[in-house]
């Protein structure tokens, strides 16, 4: 009872987080494979026989132990959209291999950006007393008091009062003195790009950059 969208939609989501679609046609079935438990048999060694091809296939159910079923290539559909270029064989790898330093990146951007709001949204500062002033243990205190009473998203907008003696100096930079949106927007936009969907579609935030431009780019 699949339709032709059904079996695409398998194929791309096993391709994209796993490198490949494997299906075995049986009758009128097409059956999947689970990617992480199929293997592809060659004829050779790639790293000693001049030419080596795919003999077939094998699929473990429950992965390296159990029964092992055996299929000859014309029995399979091996779709590996994006290949490994380091493979000897059609491997395929996931496209979100190669941008993994971008996601880290985007998810390092929303770390720093809810760190900052649980701060209160205020900058890094440095707070500084003339060592007549306090002692450590003086200082041990007024420091957890202080962390209290401003630390937090709760805390945001609240005025700071400081200990006679004290200097508060701003060493940190907000999202605008930072450029902080073009920095994840680029990022977002690398991504989009090696899923090859156009940032116009998904709405990302340099899309959207000019009305007239936007319109002109998603006709």
């Amino acid at each position: 009872n699949g339709t032709t969208g059904d079996l695409a939609t398998r194929m791309i989501t096993d391709a994209d987080t796993k490198g490949a679609f494997y299906g075995v046609r049986h009758g009128d079935l097409i059956y999947r494979r689970d990617p992480t438990k199929m293997s592809v048999v060659l004829s050779g060694n790639p790293a000693e026989d001049e030419f080596v091809d795919v003999m077939g296939y094998i699929y473990r159910p429950d992965g390296k132990r159990g029964p092992a079923f055996s299929y000859t290539p014309s029995e399979v559909c091996h779709w590996t959209p994006t290949l490994d270029p380091d493979a000897h064989f059609p491997k395929g790898i996931s496209w979100i291999t190669p941008i993994l330093r971008e996601i880290r990146s985007d998810n390092a951007a929303t770390d720093a950006k809810a760190k900052l709001f649980a701060n209160g949204m205020t900058p890094n500062m440095v707070v500084k007393f003339p060592e007549s002033v306090m002692n450590q243990d003086q200082f041990d205190r007024f420091r957890a008091k202080m962390e209290a009473e401003y630390a937090g998203a709760s805390k945001i907008g609240k005025t700071l009062y400081l200990a006679p003696g004290a200097d508060v100096e701003v060493v940190g930079k907000d999202f605008k003195e930072m450029d902080f949106s073009e920095t994840q927007g680029r990022d977002e936009t690398r991504i989009a790009s090696a899923a090859g969907v156009h940032p116009v579609i998904v709405g990302l935030k340099e899309s959207l950059a000019g009305s007239s431009l936007n319109a002109g780019n998603y006709a």
